[in-house]
């Protein structure tokens, strides 16, 4: 994440529309989101909970303990206002696509390269959910077409929070009950009494995953790494909140990392 020092200097607000502004301001900055005037409710409605939540009444109060907190408190301000919104197998005709073609595609091409290890990014991971669909996926459909393919997964998000729940693979057994049969069957351990409504992914599927925290303005740090390069890329439903000249250089970044005959998928919308 990008230094929060380096994006936020002492302003002053005289309403909620104002701190509205500076914050969706700050945000912007360091994680490029743009957060307009469609997003102006939604910003000040999670404002308004972190300020109760910190015991502040006014925006000029809010903006004094944002002056004295910059870092913490500019991580909780990328938390709180980066959408979290995902759930396990998202946008299937995707995968229905890696199922009918895909699929043989990237591992034809990892061969070809001489490797019998695919390597799978999902950026803008959220809390894990896209990972982990994909742990079953590839789990489920390599037995099927060479046991002898291996797989990882790596899951980044701008959100410190997040990538800690992706981490720890626990979620509510309402989100997870849906998942087909054929992929979640053996990879989940539910709770039991008090944590009964609780499930855990198994190592089975959390075994080849990792996650970082990475923002996608700084892609180009990564640039330096010739071993991370990947067969297949998910960047799903993020550059709707990017201004056109940053797509087109996250864009670059990324196909940097794909290997050849990779694939990249971006998000429906």
């Amino acid at each position: 994440m990008r230094s929060a020092s380096k994006v936020f200097s002492p302003v002053s607000a005289d309403n909620d529309q104002d701190l509205v502004r500076i914050v969706s301001d700050i945000v912007g900055k360091i994680t490029g989101i743009q957060l307009g005037t469609r997003e102006a409710n939604m910003v000040k409605s999670r404002l308004s909970t972190r300020m109760s939540e910190l015991g502040l009444t006014s925006p000029h109060d809010y903006l004094r303990h944002l002056d004295a907190n910059r870092v913490s408190e500019s991580s909780a301000l990328v938390s709180l206002l980066t959408t979290h919104h995902t759930y396990f197998f998202r946008e299937y005709a995707q995968f229905d696509y890696l199922i009918a073609s895909g699929l043989n595609q990237i591992i034809q091409a990892a061969k070809l390269d001489g490797r019998k290890h695919l390597r799978i990014w999902s950026m803008a991971c959220s809390r894990g959910q896209e990972v982990y669909s994909l742990a079953m996926f590839f789990s489920h459909h390599l037995k099927a077409i060479d046991e002898t393919i291996t797989f990882e997964i790596l899951g980044t998000d701008v959100d410190p929070e997040s990538v800690a729940i992706a981490k720890n693979g626990v979620y509510r057994w309402e989100e997870v009950k849906g998942i087909p049969s054929i992929y979640a069957a053996g990879h989940w351990a539910r709770g039991v009494g008090e944590i009964s409504e609780f499930v855990k992914a198994k190592p089975s599927i959390k075994s080849p995953c990792r996650f970082e925290v990475m923002n996608l303005l700084d892609l180009k740090a990564i640039d330096g790494a010739p071993q991370r390069t990947f067969d297949l890329i998910f960047c799903r439903n993020v550059f709707i909140y990017f201004e056109l000249e940053k797509i087109k250089s996250i864009t670059e970044a990324i196909i940097k990392r794909l290997t050849p005959g990779g694939i990249f998928n971006i998000g429906l919308s």
